[in-house]
């Protein structure tokens, strides 16, 4: 072991790792407490985590309970993600980082199979990918202080991780310890730490892009300006996917639970000029399914609630020089919703429909004396609708303090 502990590992880093992990196979079985940590050190902790992976489900329980400690441990480090931060210039993952991210996954699951009952909570994959997450966001406190001195650094691998575990189910506990830390350290509107972010986002592989935005969305906290726009900057701009999921399949497709989603899915987009243009188009392929005679009525209440709260909300974010090109279009298509509405058997319906229209229409057309109004008795829907018309101008008084 001295031996091990004192060779350089420089020049003869394959043999290194290659020996201390073929030793730690052999002496996993039989090894029990403390005594044996720092051979496992020796081998690295890329090499430790996949001994750990390796063998054990083969172990014996005392001996696998030991392992899971130390594998609780390597997730509470930030040693194995800043090391791979500090490799710039590679668009990809490299073949060692995808073993990593592959080893990282399956920790927990093969711990709570090796101990069964007898498996400690805080070794559970909810708490060991919680404690992951916070690593995470000391290993960007870590990549924030290299970039300060002058350190190249990519967060093309924290990327892939994130987007590895959302696939995997583990949205709902990683994307909010991330989304908070992040929260808290663009705040004060530090350049550095929305670049940060804004990478991070930018490098999540297209085939968790969904999953990862829409965690973002249900957990970021709802402002204006929009903390979603410090966090993902220009990605709808920049990545047609992202552009596809934000400005179509999140209005016209989902229908989320929380409500907060709304706030901050308009909110991003509202952020510019240029997708406020992209706001605009959506807010104009909403209008031709919310007045589709056919669509309506296959529809079922809280997508028909969602579509009316979207319409509403867009409104109040969008200037005129926005809906001027469009706003022929937009006067048609609101014309054929409320008839199409009014026309519907269902009373909810029509009530909602015309609580949305002669929204549309005042605002389309400000300047008219008697603004558009219907009769309709107030429901619960009515409510909701005329609190969120009120929405943005409710904001600026408390904002100006009336």
């Amino acid at each position: 072991t001295k031996f091990l502990q004192n060779l350089d590992k420089k020049p003869m880093e394959a043999f290194h790792g290659k020996l201390c992990a073929s030793m730690c196979r052999v002496l996993v079985y039989t090894a029990e407490g403390q005594p044996y940590g720092h051979l496992l050190k020796v081998a690295g902790e890329e090499n430790e985590l996949s001994v750990i992976v390796e063998n054990i489900s083969a172990c014996p329980t005392v001996v696998a309970a030991w392992l899971a400690g130390r594998a609780k441990l390597l997730f509470s480090s930030t040693g194995i993600l800043c090391e791979q931060c500090r490799q710039p210039g590679n668009a990809s993952l490299t073949p060692l980082q995808e073993h990593i991210i592959g080893y990282i996954c399956r920790t927990p699951d093969l711990i709570s199979n090796a101990l069964k009952c007898l498996v400690d909570p805080g070794f559970l994959p909810a708490s060991l990918f919680t404690e992951l997450a916070h690593t995470l966001l000391r290993s960007l406190d870590q990549v924030y202080q290299a970039i300060r001195a002058g350190v190249s650094c990519s967060t093309v691998f924290p990327a892939a991780l994130v987007g590895k575990l959302a696939l995997l189910g583990q949205k709902d506990v990683v994307i909010p310890v991330l989304v908070a830390g992040l929260e808290d350290r663009t705040r004060g509107g530090d350049p550095l730490w929305e670049r940060i972010a804004q990478a991070l986002f930018r490098h999540i592989p297209d085939n968790s892009l969904e999953a990862v935005l829409d965690a973002v969305m249900a957990y970021a906290t709802p402002s204006q300006p929009s903390i979603v726009r410090r966090l993902l900057g220009d990605l709808v701009l920049l990545n047609p996917k992202a552009k596809f999921l934000l400005t179509h399949k999140a209005f016209l497709v989902k229908v989320p639970n929380r409500r907060q989603v709304l706030f901050n899915l308009i909110g991003y987009l509202s952020g510019d000029k240029l997708t406020r243009a992209m706001l605009a188009e959506a807010l104009l392929a909403l209008l031709d399914v919310w007045g589709n005679v056919s669509a309506l009525r296959h529809m079922d209440h809280r997508q028909h609630m969602w579509l009316a709260q979207c319409l509403m909300l867009s409104t109040q974010h969008l200037e005129d020089t926005d809906i001027t090109p469009l706003k022929p279009k937009l006067q048609s298509s609101v014309m054929a919703g409320i008839q199409a509405h009014i026309d519907s058997p269902v009373v909810v319906v029509r009530q909602v429909g015309m609580v949305v229209g002669e929204h549309l229409m005042n605002w389309l057309h400000p300047e008219t004396a008697q603004p558009l109004a219907f009769e309709y008795e107030v429901s619960s829907e009515v409510e909701e609708l005329h609190k969120l018309a009120r929405y943005m101008s409710t904001r600026e008084g408390i904002r100006s303090g009336r």
